[in-house]
């Protein structure tokens, strides 16, 4: 949890608790954090945790839920969580209002629509802000002191949601098109960056965890269903002019953790390793339908990945790869957006090189 969210919650506790006992929701780090700056800052000692995970409790510091039922006048609960709705509604079932009862310190998401801004601006009392046309979005507001910033002639369709969490910086270029059907999710200090004149077809997911960057280049078009997820500290580049096909998958983790048996360490996704995975796609690549690009995967300058292929190492400038795994089948190839041309003029002549080999 930062440290403004953390002192921000305890100046709530102090000023409503009432000398009453101070019960913590959820026992985890964050949890741990508010309890110890409770007491190194004000004397306040947590009388124990609570959980719904039962697996958690041992009956005297972490306690089941039900052990603060209708004890408002005696109890204080601090949620140091990511909001729940299920929570407020336990808590009210239980006798307890907010505020005077409880302090939670995330705030109920915010749901902005173009009609609820000011002249393509929106800002809020969380250090939330927006400038740009959002179109037909609905931009979910889920944290604190975020920005988006989109350019001009935004084209965007119904049901076309993004969610945003704390510390969040997203900046877009003009000419953006999004299509119906997607959800974009920008986890707490991720960075994204679009250039302009970018397409993402319907149905398609776009997620940047936390500590991760995005950065997509101009003159891009994601066909429908795409599936883009930079994991926490990872990093996804991708240059302009390139083609994604559909069915395109994007990724800089497993999604599972494997462990050697014998050292019984992580071999694919412990946290100080992460910074390490990324999916670097350069200028004008083409990646045929129902590709999966992992992490590790490099693709220099003009290349074409076949149809079906997985991608995992780098491989060099205007050439085709293709297969599970790729490999290299063809080199010294330029490609055009145009479809049945004779003659290679309609090419870019920066895009025109023959291929050499990477390290």
């Amino acid at each position: 949890m930062k440290s403004y969210r953390v002192q921000t919650l305890i100046e709530c506790i102090v000023r409503n608790y009432n000398n009453r006992k101070v019960v913590i929701w959820g026992k985890c780090d964050s949890s741990d954090m508010i309890s110890k700056a409770l007491y190194e800052q004000h004397g306040i000692v947590t009388e124990y945790f609570i959980d719904s995970n039962t697996n958690l409790l041992n009956g005297t510091t972490v306690r089941s839920v039900m052990e603060i039922d209708r004890k408002s006048n005696d109890i204080y609960v601090v949620i140091p969580l990511r909001y729940h709705k299920s929570i407020i509604e336990r808590l009210t079932a239980f006798g307890y209002k907010e505020v005077n009862d409880y302090a939670y310190s995330s705030h109920k998401p915010i749901s902005i629509t173009k009609d609820k801004m000011d002249d393509y601006s929106y800002s809020d009392i969380f250090g939330n802000k927006i400038v740009g046309d959002i179109s037909n979005c609905k931009v979910i507001f889920r944290g604190y002191n975020s920005t988006i910033t989109i350019g001009n002639s935004t084209n965007i369709q119904e049901n076309v949601e993004i969610y945003i969490d704390d510390d969040v910086n997203v900046s877009i270029g003009n000419n953006l098109t999004i299509f119906k059907n997607t959800k974009w999710n920008f986890l707490p200090d991720s960075l994204v960056t679009l250039g302009d004149n970018c397409i993402f077809e319907q149905d398609g997911e776009l997620t940047c965890g936390r500590n991760a960057e995005i950065t997509i280049g101009s003159n891009i078009l994601f066909g429908c269903r795409y599936w883009i997820v930079a994991s926490i500290q990872s990093r996804i580049k991708i240059g302009n002019d390139c083609l994604f096909s559909r069915d395109v998958m994007i990724r800089t983790n497993d999604g599972h953790s494997i462990f050697d048996i014998n050292t019984k360490k992580n071999i694919n996704s412990a946290l100080k390793e992460q910074y390490k995975k990324s999916v670097i796609i350069s200028d004008h690549v083409w990646v045929g339908a129902k590709c999966t690009c992992l992490y590790n995967t490099k693709i220099h300058s003009g290349s074409i990945v076949g149809a079906h292929s997985l991608v995992k190492r780098e491989f060099p400038n205007n050439c085709i790869i293709a297969g599970s795994p790729a490999k290299i089948i063809r080199r010294d190839i330029a490609w055009s957006k145009e479809n049945n041309r004779d003659n290679m003029d309609i090419v870019n002549e920066k895009y025109i090189h023959y291929t050499l080999e990477v390290n």
